[in-house]
């Protein structure tokens, strides 16, 4: 039986990273019958809890912390990713062996595990970035057990930016046996594949999940904010700038939902907007999780969350970026617009009007089937 080793960001939750893992996790499913799929998470308990939430009939997961329990002890033990070697390495994992909190995981993070992975394969998002520099440690970690096991490590549908200096990153990921990333600052950086997010790789399922469970309708504009990694003034005032927007969308007769990414991040722009939201077009995280984002043809989304914009566009609907945090977001939902989803961009941070949508690409369905195609070839490539 063939063992796989996944590393990804989910369990916090978040709608798009938890997307990912499942994209994959049917993937490799479909292609192996049996197999055991090791889901190595920052967020053990809390993962295991959405996954049986989204009635995933899988009963060969196997979901440990072993990468981030080491990113966590590179932290404790104060080594920089800017100076860290196999030695450090090595001392890292004998202090998690002797520390490592039963609360996190019920296994030793013992090496010789490794023996009998096929392949480790890091998951895309936006999570390895200067932003979050410790993380930088997964993949150094990562390096170290495929050179001392000649296992193949891949990198997919990686978000990069805002880049670290570090000459020794660079090295590391040129030494994965496959390595792409989903937007061409990224690419560029990195001196890598120019990619697409990993979602891609069951978009067209995920675009339809929600219709194809549920025949009751979905309200005509759909809006989802985010309150994390923003400027409280800028904030504030892209909601007054929505809630006008939301007025007049209302007055032409239009019905209005709202539906979250993450739990807490995204209800404080609900709370604001509640007043205008129509009754029963409410969707949490979780909801969304389960059951797919509420989408339907000729709909009008704005979003500030990138797999939204991902997946709604995918259906040809129009929409509106609310873009927060420079050299992140934007490079995100660029990445986007230059498939050629063709939404409409709001800078948070310098417009002051909000832009008027535009319909979808014709060639947008084309460039589509590509994207697809080539995601799917790639897959086919890493679980041959």
């Amino acid at each position: 039986m063939k063992n796989f080793y996944l590393i990804c960001m989910t369990g916090v939750p978040n709608y798009g990273d938890e997307l990912i893992l499942k994209t994959w996790l049917n993937f490799i499913n479909k292609k192996y019958t049996n197999c055991t799929i090791w889901v190595d998470t920052p967020q053990e308990f809390s993962l295991s809890a959405s996954i049986l939430s989204q009635n995933l009939e899988y009963n060969n997961i196997k979901i440990v912390s072993y990468f981030w329990n080491l990113r966590d002890l590179s932290v404790r033990n104060k080594i920089s990713n800017r100076i860290f070697k196999k030695k450090s390495v090595d001392r890292i994992i004998k202090s998690a062996n002797s520390r490592m909190d039963e609360r996190f995981s019920q296994q030793r993070f013992d090496v010789d595990f490794f023996k009998n992975i096929e392949s480790i394969h890091i998951l895309g998002g936006g999570y390895l970035n200067s932003m979050w520099e410790n993380n930088y440690s997964i993949l150094i970690g990562c390096d170290y057990i495929k050179n001392k096991y000649n296992i193949p490590v891949y990198m997919t549908g990686a978000g990069l930016c805002p880049a670290v200096n570090n000459c020794r990153i660079r090295r590391v990921i040129s030494n994965f046996d496959f390595k792409e990333a989903r937007d061409e600052e990224s690419a560029k950086i990195f001196d890598i594949n120019k990619g697409f997010d990993d979602v891609y790789l069951g978009v067209i399922d995920e675009a339809y999940r929600y219709q194809s469970k549920h025949n009751q309708n979905v309200a005509d504009v759909m809006i989802s904010i985010q309150s994390g990694l923003v400027d409280s003034i800028v904030f504030k005032k892209v909601i007054n700038i929505i809630r006008e927007k939301v007025v007049k969308l209302k007055s032409e007769g239009l019905t209005v939902g709202y539906v979250e990414a993450i739990p807490g991040q995204d209800t404080t722009a609900y709370n604001y907007l509640s007043d205008l939201i129509d009754e029963g077009y409410y969707y949490t995280a979780l909801e969304s999780m389960i059951n797919g984002l509420p989408i339907k043809d000729n709909q009008l989304w704005i979003s500030s969350r990138f797999h939204h914009h991902l997946v709604a566009s995918s259906r040809c609907v129009k929409g509106i970026i609310l873009c927060f945090k420079p050299d992140y977001y934007d490079i995100k939902h660029n990445s986007l617009l230059k498939l050629g989803t063709n939404w409409a961009f709001f800078n948070a941070y310098t417009d002051k009007i909000l832009p008027e949508p535009q319909e979808s690409s014709k060639e947008f369905s084309k460039n589509l089937k590509s994207i697809i195609s080539h995601k799917m070839k790639v897959a086919d490539t890493l679980y041959r």
